[in-house]
């Protein structure tokens, strides 16, 4: 993958925390585990998608929580950009209810089990809920982040290893926002 569009060309572990696109709210009996993107959400986890892979920010490992949403964001996120087929995937209900400062340390977590074994990834998205993941970030990356729906926040890791890098902070190189790749495309 090329990293000359990245924003940084650190050669730590890169960490996304992207929160889930807009999910419908049209069946309110449903339990919120359940609920489905709405339209606005499937053309928002697409735009992300795309985005990632102009910034050379495609991930080898996809950790996320297993609620519907979720799970969709990521379908609709490998409709739009095929190459997100060869990353390894896993649902994980932990991430789910990760919904507030517990966040970080289940972020962490599921990474470190992950790559416990030395494994090869270098781009690991975290797919997830906020408050949990805009408090997540904010930590891990040394500033106020601030997560809507399919916002993805790159982080830069500065040591070489996993298990070495989730003890430092990150460096944040970008926020992308869902909502103004809507806009850009709608006004293209």
């Amino acid at each position: 993958r090329s990293m000359a569009a990245a924003p940084s060309a650190g050669r730590g572990p890169r960490l996304v925390l992207m929160r889930h696109a807009k999910s419908s709210w049209d069946f309110p009996s449903l339990p919120d585990l359940h609920r489905p993107l709405n339209g606005r959400g499937r053309r928002a986890a697409g735009a992300v998608a795309r985005r990632l892979q102009q910034l050379g920010w495609l991930p080898d490992l996809i950790l996320s929580s297993d609620s519907l949403r979720t799970q969709e964001t990521w379908v609709r996120m490998v409709e739009a950009v095929p190459e997100l087929k060869r990353a390894d995937v896993a649902f994980l209900r932990e991430l789910y209810g990760a919904f507030d400062s517990s966040a970080r340390g289940a972020i962490a977590g599921a990474v470190r089990q992950a790559t416990a074994s030395g494994s090869p990834y270098r781009t690991v998205l975290c797919l997830g809920h906020n408050e949990g993941w805009s408090l997540a970030a904010s930590e891990l990356g040394g500033s106020p982040v601030r997560l809507k729906t399919a916002d993805a926040a790159l982080l830069q890791g500065e040591a070489g290893a996993w298990d070495e890098a989730l003890r430092r902070p990150f460096s944040l190189q970008q926020v992308v926002r869902a909502a103004a790749l809507l806009e850009g495309e709608a006004g293209a």
